[in-house]
């Protein structure tokens, strides 16, 4: 199942992966991860104008890394090289940026893991996620970590789906968990994953979309839009 969304080879930071057999266990050890292995802060990166906050924890930041004004980073976080902090945007605890990343615009990322070239372009927020490689976020789309629906169940269950047992739930023990969405998945303009959202690799979310649920590889899923009739003189 880990190999339909994502690839994990060459990406570094094993330790952190091969501990654990299923993706949420990363978000739960992330921050714990990151206290345990960054440096206190690197001084490679291009801070133009920018504006940091360190509230608590580490920071790391790669090499050919921009910051832009009003960008605001409590640690511990990991931002790899070559990555783009834009204006006004937001990491709170516990972000791995793995390399040539974007978190654009107003964007605002908390606790989550972006592999290489995965980009949030404008005005998005992703919680207790893990994005693929080269994933793309259109802009105002974003993924919901917080059921929403009354519910009394303390924790998030997903539907995970092992080669030889079929489809089985699994308690994440996480209270918020969002997303993990697949390598070079598309999330279109002001989409939404609902919490526990599981998108294979290369899946295709169109504009104003909302999805909830495992879906397989090259899953395409488009808005239902009603039957356009002719307007009255």
């Amino acid at each position: 199942m880990l190999g339909q969304i994502f690839q994990l080879q060459g990406l570094g930071h094993e330790t952190l992966f091969s501990r654990f057999d299923y993706p949420w266990e990363w978000i739960k050890a992330l921050e714990e991860y990151l206290y345990g292995s960054l440096k206190a802060r690197n001084t490679n990166a291009v801070h133009t104008e920018a504006k940091l906050i360190c509230a608590s924890g580490p920071i790391y930041v790669g090499r050919e890394v921009t910051i832009r004004s009003g960008a605001v980073i409590y640690g511990p976080a990991y931002i790899g090289d070559g990555s783009v902090i834009g204006h006004n945007a937001l990491l709170r605890e516990g972000c791995l940026l793995m390399g040539k990343n974007v978190v654009g615009h107003c964007s605002e990322v908390k606790r989550s893991i972006l592999f290489p070239g995965a980009h949030l372009a404008h005005r998005n927020y992703v919680g207790d996620s893990v994005v693929g490689r080269d994933v793309n976020f259109g802009n105002g789309s974003c993924v919901a970590n917080l059921l929403g629906d009354g519910s009394k169940r303390k924790t998030i269950h997903v539907t995970w789906e092992p080669d030889s047992l079929g489809c089985v739930r699994y308690d994440t023990g996480l209270r918020k968990f969002g997303a993990l969405v697949g390598d070079r998945s598309r999330i279109g303009c002001n989409a939404v994953l609902n919490p526990a959202t599981i998108l294979g690799h290369d899946s295709l979310v169109l504009s104003g979309v909302s999805v909830i649920g495992t879906h397989e590889p090259w899953t395409e899923f488009r808005p239902a839009f009603p039957e356009a009739t002719p307007r009255k003189h």
